[in-house]
């Protein structure tokens, strides 16, 4: 089962995706803000009994697997059994926007740690169906990521452009401010000097 979901995070709030996962499944969390001011947030993972397995610090983009056969190494494990909460905390003042990707693989038993040469032509079909699928779902994930960089690069530019409109404009209004009060102040001086002179 693979979910992908964009949705905005509301200022000063948490929202959180719900999905089942079996005891004996791998589960792989991806996610990436993709606009909304310094674009982090924090993300919490629990589970059914609400064990928290895993709370990031605020990032833009996070890359986790999940299971009961996954070294603690290369991941987090968890051997419940239920419906498992996904939730994002944004504590900034904009409202951000984020693109959630969720894979849950169902374990093949004894499959892994048999010799091919062991395996029947059924098992191999499923395991090379297996390897197949995750060679697919690493491309999905890398062309994902290049989607989620690039709106966010051209979030970025917007906004960058935006500020520097916004400040061309002041600076240019100041500077017009700061000549018409020097031609007065040269003016009101040339004015004496005439009284003066006559």
């Amino acid at each position: 089962m693979i979910q992908a979901l964009q949705f905005n995070v509301p200022p000063k709030d948490t929202l959180c995706v719900y999905e089942y996962i079996p005891s004996e499944a791998t589960c792989v969390m991806s996610y990436y803000v993709v606009s909304g001011d310094d674009l982090n947030l924090q993300a919490t993972v629990s589970t059914p009994s609400h064990r928290t397995v895993l709370t990031t610090d605020y990032t833009s983009e996070g890359f986790y697997r999940f299971g009961s056969g996954v070294s603690s190494s290369t991941g987090y494990l968890h051997e419940e059994n239920g419906k498992f909460s996904f939730c994002f905390t944004n504590e900034s003042k904009i409202t951000k926007s984020m693109q959630f990707f969720l894979r849950v693989d169902g374990q093949v038993p004894g499959i892994e740690d048999v010799d091919e040469s062991e395996l029947t032509k059924e098992q191999k079909m499923e395991k090379d169906t297996k390897d197949v699928a995750e060679i697919l779902h690493t491309t999905a994930e890398t062309q994902r990521l290049i989607r989620a960089q690039e709106q966010r690069l051209h979030s970025l530019a917007t906004a960058t452009g935006s500020s520097v409109s916004k400040w061309s404009f002041i600076v240019i209004i100041s500077l017009a401010a700061i000549s018409a009060v020097q031609l007065y102040q040269v003016h009101k001086l040339l004015s004496k000097k005439k009284k003066t002179v006559v």
